[in-house]
């Protein structure tokens, strides 16, 4: 058995304020399942309560020990903070292992480790709990949650619930929140374990998600826009939402193969290669 740790555990005696599970841990009558036996094999996270005593519970706990999480701040005093961590009992961050100010509804990011004392409590201090991403390799597909951000840099990522990526501010789409999930694609795994992310898709994908555009956007006008590579930098951001460059590089594509043609001064889709790709 072990404090912070998700772990199965067996019923040995069933009493009225709960169930007594191997070890002399007690599972609350409220959390205890309605069917409850004798013998029965529970699925359980093991805290200590209000008088430090250890208590199992069924519910989704948001950090182990030894894990990483972002966690909101529900309140604050001298002594440090208290963060919601899906219990009722709040997740004690001492104010020795705080980086900065905090204040009520911030979201940080912190590890989860046993105290002097043995209890579970929270530490910002957070860089010896990140994992290698060793597993990662370029243009894998990861989750990455916001935890921090900086002008100069970008924004900082839990990776996985357990790497540290950064996502460049040129590799960034939108403006991020802390807090944020948002899905990446690795770029670089460094020699330190860290993680370069983009959020970006490939330079050939983005071509071809631009070519499906103007062309869409091309049938969707009767096949024709007064629009060509003289046009103003605005307006072709006005009709496909892309840069001028993005638009000569993709429209050189639709013409190479024979997708579009270059009609007086616009753009046309070609009739013959749009009766070919219907047939």
């Amino acid at each position: 058995m072990e404090l912070g740790k998700r772990q199965y555990l067996k019923i040995e005696r069933i009493r009225p304020m709960g169930a007594i599970l191997e070890g002399n841990i007690l599972l609350p009558k409220k959390e205890c399942p309605e069917d409850a036996q004798v013998g029965q094999i529970l699925d359980v996270y093991l805290y200590t309560d209000s008088e430090d005593r250890p208590i199992a519970t069924t519910r989704e706990v948001m950090i182990e020990l030894g894990g990483l999480a972002i966690l909101e701040v529900v309140d604050t005093a001298r002594i440090g903070a208290f963060l919601h961590w899906g219990l009722p009992k709040d997740l004690f961050l001492p104010r020795s292992e705080i980086i900065g100010k905090l204040k009520k509804e911030d979201l940080v990011l912190v590890a989860c480790y046993l105290d002097k004392e043995g209890r579970l409590a929270a530490t910002m201090k957070v860089n010896p709990y990140f994992q290698p991403a060793r597993g990662l390799k370029e243009n894998d597909q990861v989750q990455a949650r916001v935890y921090a951000k900086n002008r100069d840099y970008g924004s900082f990522c839990l990776v996985e619930g357990k790497y540290n990526g950064l996502i460049p501010t040129d590799k960034t789409e939108g403006i991020l929140q802390i807090g944020e999930e948002v899905t990446c694609r690795v770029t670089h795994v460094k020699e330190d374990g860290k993680v370069d992310l983009s959020m970006k898709t490939r330079a050939y994908q983005r071509l071809d998600e631009d070519a499906r555009t103007i062309y869409q956007t091309l049938s969707a006008n009767h096949g024709f826009l007064r629009v060509n590579d003289k046009s103003s930098p605005a307006d072709i951001k006005l009709l496909f939402g892309m840069s001028k460059a993005q638009f000569k590089r993709s429209v050189g594509r639709l013409l190479k193969t024979g997708a579009v043609r270059f009609e007086g001064d616009g753009l046309s889709i070609n009739p013959s290669k749009d009766r070919n790709d219907k047939r």
